[in-house]
Order: C-alpha cells, then structure tokens, then sequence
C-alpha cells in the first residue's frame, strides 16, 4: 500500500508539472505573440519614417530644381535679349517681345508642372506613411489582444485541469 500511495504522489506531482509546463508555455507564447506585434509595429514606424523623409527630400530637390530653372529662363531670356539687340532689333515692340514673353511663359509652364509632380510624388509619401503608421498601430493591437486572449484561455485551461 504504501507503494500505492508513492505512485499516486508521484502521478499527482507529474501533472502538476504539466499544468505548470502548459502554462509556461501559454505565457511564452503570449509573450512571443506580443513581442511580434512591437516588432512589426517597429518596422512599420520606421518605413513610415523613411517615406516622410523622402517627402521632404523631394520638395527639397524641387525647391533646387525651381532655383535652377528660374536662373536658366532668365538667363535664356537675357540670350534672346542679346541676339535681338545685337542684330539691331529694337527689342521694346512687336515680334521680340512676343517671343522672349512666350518663353519666358513656357519656362512658367514647365516649372509649374514640374513643381506640381514634386508636390504629388512628396503627398504620396506622406500618404504611404500615414498607412504604414496605421498599420503598424493595427497589428501591434491585434498581436497584443491574441496575447491576451491566448494567456486568458491559458490560465482558464489551468484552472480546470
């Protein structure tokens, strides 16, 4: 009998150490779980950081790029000016005028578009990022409520075994 009793002490510690191994193991992978969403999350953050500062990269570049482009019209415009006075066109009235005011509107043109491309190419970025932040929110929040659900049923298990 007292053989008996030692099984059935030892049976009874066995599964107290597998409740405890299962519960380990719930809060193991709760804690898996929730490290996985920060982590994603982190990933996400960063890309959006990375997209804002291409945003700002790009308005930047486009700011250098109008600076250019207005040194170029006018210096274009200047050329235009000296050809004409040089082959003694008076350079106040008619045709001339006409032509250095049509260029000089063209290179308006091409700098407003080129400034619009930059604008909606830096807002797409912006609004890569907004989504990745989004995102990264989203499945921080889901990783973390699957940890608690799983750490829940966990101690739920344990408490009816």
């Amino acid at each position: 009998m007292a053989q008996s009793t030692l099984g059935n002490s030892a049976g009874g510690g066995g599964g107290s150490f597998a409740a405890m191994g299962g519960i380990v193991g719930g809060i193991m992978s709760a804690w898996g779980d929730y490290t996985q969403g920060v982590q994603q999350n982190k990933a996400y953050q960063y890309n959006a950081d990375l997209a804002m500062q291409k945003a700002q990269e790009t308005r930047a570049a486009e700011a250098l790029h109008q600076t250019q482009m207005e040194r170029k019209k006018q210096s274009d415009t200047g050329h235009q000016f000296a050809e004409y006075a040089g082959r003694g066109v008076k350079t106040n009235t008619g045709s001339p005028v006409d032509v250095m005011v049509d260029s000089i509107s063209q290179w308006n043109l091409d700098m407003s578009i080129s400034s619009y491309n930059a604008e909606v190419s830096a807002r797409g970025l912006e609004n890569q990022a907004a989504i990745d932040r989004w995102t990264g929110k989203q499945i921080k929040r889901e990783q973390t409520t699957k940890a608690v659900m799983g750490l829940f049923s966990t101690i739920v298990g344990a408490s009816t075994n």
